[in-house]
């Protein structure tokens, strides 16, 4: 299971991101943008698994988009 968020867990109540704000990162940058969040639990193989899924997730959306 990935759990994916578009925003940090403690800026529920605000809108953005202050932080990636902060770093100069454009509105449509924060807008597009996605946070993922893993526990010392994790295995690098889970890692690897979550990264491969999120490309082809991306890879699909990008396709449809275009």
């Amino acid at each position: 299971e990935i759990l994916i968020g578009n925003g940090s867990a403690c800026s529920s109540k605000t809108s953005g991101n202050r932080t990636l704000k902060e770093m100069g990162v454009s509105e449509k940058d924060i807008i597009n943008s996605v946070r993922v969040s893993f526990s010392a639990y994790n295995t690098e193989k889970e890692v690897f698994i979550a990264a491969a899924q999120m490309a082809e997730c991306f890879i699909s959306l990008h396709k449809k988009l275009n």
